[in-house]
């Protein structure tokens, strides 16, 4: 006691709870003999931090992260200075709540989210057991507990700043989206009508270009923002692959004829394997591809054969360091965008007729299916004057070695299909009247993705049989 009568003793409490303390002065002899005082009052005692157990790495975005096995369970234990659990923390009268919050570690670019942590913590005998905790992004954060009072009492101030009264941080723990999904945006492909079938109800043709959108998501199906091509961390592509539509299991159908590849959907066919982090923003890309069979145009015959309708799906994965995986396959709870892909290609008949008239082209778009069928789901294919080739002129329409001197000309404007072929009269294809007697060889040109037949047509030049061009009738 000092001569103010004050005594500042240091005591020391191992563990945490509400302590009342007693002081008695009654000394047996002295002057102060028979003297009885004492006193009486409360201190709170708080554990000084919470440390957390080590917790696996990495993580799928919003799914929790506690595993069924107790010896593997997150846990968090509240310590004192000397690191020692305070077994009364957990047992008090009113449970105390802990706050579960997370320090984004990565990725850093400007705007990257940091959502709420779900989850919550329950403590006994000083150790609590975290309950669904989870985050629901991708990047790499550290979990934090943080109590603001323990026992209504706030902690003590140090340098005049009041902080949290208990505070711990996790190790660092990568979370990774739970899943893909592929989706097929846009009007590229054509929904099939009787009597062609197709997986999801739409078709494209092979080598027809097409997008092909790939979201990263958590477990709730959110997109998780942080997938984004400024995040450095993100140096593996994400795979792009074909299966079969029914099960999912053959690569890159149909079995016969093998060799069914993704290009980027150019007249080049570049293979595409997949797509690189870097088209990511905010966990979306788009990319355009094509479905490619292996010899599905212009084979010579005998070779190899053409494929039939062929249902597809399209399957995004990327696998991390430490070889864990994210895919759009429904094992992992993801979508996958389905299409039917033709063979396909326009059929330019032969005719003849005089050079005084127009010829009429009864053009088609076909598929293949054991033969090739009119395509009467197709009503959006249409190309324009400009795509028509004539070639291998003969007679009166060429200057040379079969080369065209501009006598036949073709009617301008766009062609569109409806139900698979130019609709008559108007809409079809139109050899304006050379004027003078020839042959040609046309083709349409301009899509790659449908390669044309050649139609052999003749002006003024009759077949053999009879033959009327023009009949007039009074």
């Amino acid at each position: 006691f000092d001569a103010n009568g004050l005594a500042t003793p240091n005591m020391l409490y191992a563990d945490a709870g509400a302590l009342g303390l007693t002081a008695t002065y009654a000394p047996a002899s002295g002057s102060d003999s028979g003297l009885t005082m004492t006193g009486s009052g409360t201190v709170i005692v708080g554990p000084r931090r919470f440390v957390f157990s080590a917790i696996a790495t990495p993580q799928r975005a919003g799914l929790a992260a506690l595993p069924v096995e107790p010896a593997t369970r997150i846990s968090v234990s509240a310590v004192n200075v000397a690191d020692a659990v305070t077994a009364n923390f957990g047992r008090e009268t009113t449970a105390q709540t802990v706050l579960l919050s997370s320090s984004l570690v990565a990725p850093t670019f400007s705007g990257a989210a940091n959502p709420a942590v779900a989850g919550s913590l329950t403590f006994n005998n000083g150790i609590g057991t975290a309950s669904n905790l989870s985050w629901a992004e991708a990047g790499t954060v550290q979990f934090t507990a943080t109590m603001a009072t323990y026992l209504g009492a706030p902690p003590p101030a140090v340098n005049g700043v009041i902080p949290p009264f208990t505070t711990g941080a996790s190790n660092s723990v990568q979370f990774i989206p739970h899943h893909f999904v592929t989706e097929v945006p846009g009007t590229e492909p054509m929904p099939c009508k009787a009597p062609l079938s197709c997986a999801a109800g739409s078709f494209i043709y092979a080598q027809q270009p097409f997008k092909l959108r790939v979201t990263a998501q958590n477990a709730a199906n959110g997109t998780t923002l942080n997938f984004d091509g400024r995040d450095t961390a993100l140096t593996a592509q994400v795979a792009l692959r074909a299966y079969d539509a029914a099960t999912g299991l053959t690569a890159f159908p149909p079995a016969a004829p093998s060799g069914s590849r993704l290009s980027d959907g150019t007249a080049a066919q570049t293979t595409v394997t997949g797509i690189a982090p870097s088209s990511f923003t905010a966990g979306v890309a788009s990319s355009q591809i094509a479905y490619r069979f292996p010899g599905a145009f212009a084979v010579p015959a005998g070779t190899v054969a053409l494929a039939p309708p062929t249902d597809v799906l399209f399957r995004a994965t990327t696998t991390y360091a430490g070889g864990t995986a994210v895919t759009s396959a429904p094992s992992d709870a993801g979508t996958e965008a389905k299409l039917t892909v033709l063979t396909g290609r326009i059929m330019v008949p032969h005719s003849y007729g005089s050079e005084r008239l127009p010829i009429r082209l009864p053009v088609q778009v076909q598929y293949w299916n054991s033969g090739w069928l009119g395509n009467v789901s197709d009503s959006v294919t249409q190309f324009g004057s400009a795509g028509v080739t004539l070639a291998n002129c003969g007679k009166g329409f060429t200057s040379g070695a079969g080369a065209c001197n501009g006598v036949l000309k073709v009617q301008g404007g766009t062609y569109a299909f409806k139900q698979g072929a130019l609709p008559p009269p108007n809409g079809q294809l139109v050899l304006l009247a050379p004027g003078v007697a020839g042959s040609v060889d046309v083709s349409v040109s301009g899509l790659h993705y449908l390669p044309s037949t050649l139609g052999h047509v003749v002006f003024g030049i009759l077949r053999s049989g009879p033959v009327i061009y023009l009949r007039e009738m009074y």
